[in-house]
C-alpha cells in the first residue's frame, strides 16, 4: 500500500523562504532632498553686492568729485596799494600816521628833510594807511616809498598769493573763486595773474594787513593772483571798507574718483 504525505498547509502569516532583507538606516527628515549649497538669503546678498560693485565702477568712471584749492590773500581796493613817495634826496623827519589810519587825498602823512626847508608828504588818494615803508630817520632818494595806503576809491578786489609753482600751474583765467564773508559767500572770477613774482621779503611792507600762510621773509618768489566779483557785489564792497586777510576757495573743476585714487597711490603721476 502506498502512503502519500501531504505538504503542510501555509498560513497567511508565513512567507516564502528567501534572502533576508538588509537593514535600513534611519534617515533624518529633509536629508532625502537635494542639498542647496547657497541659501536664498545669501543669494540675495551676493546679487546686491554684484550690483553695488557695478554701480560703483560706473560712477568711478563717469561720476565726479569736487576739486578745489584754498589760497590766502587780502580783500582790498584796486590792483595794489598806492604809495606816497619822496621826490628828492633827504630823510624822513616825522611820520604823522600809522597803519589803519583813514586819510583823505592831500592830507599830510609825513615830513621830509632835505637840503632846503622840510617838506610835507601828502596822501595821493583817499584811503587807509597800510604800512610805513620808511621809518623816521630813514634816508630817501627820489622815488623812495614812505607810506603805503589802500585807495578806498578803487574797486573791491581780492589779491591771492601763491608761492607754490605746482599750485600756480593749476590756475587759469576765468576760474570760479568762492570767498566766504561774514555776510555770505561771494563768487569771484580770476581776472589776471602777475607775470612775474615778487620776492617774499618785499611783501611785508606792501601787504595791507598780515596774511597768515604767505611768506614775507627771504627770496621766495610769490605770485599775485587777482580776482573780482561777477557783477556788482554789495557784500564785497561792504567787507572791503577795511583791508582784510581772507581765505578763498578756487574751483579747479570736477575730477573722476579713479583720478583721485591714482593720485593717492602715485600711479597717476
Amino acid at each position: 500500500m502506498t502512503t502519500t504525505v501531504e505538504p503542510e498547509a501555509r498560513t497567511g502569516t508565513e512567507r516564502a523562504a528567501g534572502p533576508a532583507p538588509l537593514p535600513t538606516a534611519a534617515v533624518e527628515p529633509g536629508l532625502d532632498r537635494p542639498v542647496r549649497l547657497i541659501g536664498g538669503r545669501l543669494w540675495l546678498a551676493v546679487a546686491a553686492l554684484v550690483l553695488l560693485i557695478g554701480a560703483g565702477t560706473a560712477w568711478g568712471v563717469t561720476g565726479a568729485l569736487p576739486h578745489t584749492m584754498t589760497l590766502h590773500g587780502v580783500l582790498a581796493h584796486g590792483a595794489a596799494p598806492v604809495v606816497a613817495r619822496a621826490e628828492a634826496p633827504g630823510s624822513v623827519q616825522r611820520v604823522l600816521v600809522a597803519p589803519g589810519s583813514r586819510v583823505t587825498k592831500g592830507q599830510t602823512l609825513a615830513v621830509l628833510a632835505g637840503d632846503g626847508p622840510p617838506t610835507d608828504l601828502t596822501a595821493p588818494a583817499d584811503g587807509t594807511v597800510t604800512a610805513v615803508l620808511t621809518a623816521p630817520g630813514g634816508p630817501t632818494v627820489a622815488g623812495t616809498g614812505v607810506i603805503a595806503l589802500d585807495p578806498s576809491g578803487g574797486p573791491a578786489t581780492v589779491r591771492l598769493f601763491v608761492a607754490d609753482t605746482g599750485q600756480l600751474g593749476r590756475l587759469e583765467l576765468g576760474q570760479s573763486v568762492q570767498l566766504p564773508l561774514r555776510n555770505g559767500t561771494v563768487t569771484l572770477r580770476i581776472t589776471s595773474v602777475a607775470p612775474y613774482p615778487s620776492r617774499a621779503d618785499t611783501l611785508n611792507g606792501t601787504l595791507p594787513v598780515p596774511v597768515p600762510g604767505v611768506p614775507t621773509d627771504g627770496a621766495t618768489p610769490v605770485w599775485t593772483v587777482y580776482a573780482q566779483p561777477v557783477g556788482h557785489s554789495a557784500e564785497l564792497t561792504a567787507a572791503a571798507q577795511v583791508p582784510t586777510a581772507v581765505d578763498a576757495v578756487v574751483d579747479l573743476g570736477a575730477r573722476h574718483p579713479y583720478q583721485v585714487l591714482l593720485d593717492a597711490t602715485g600711479a597717476g603721476r
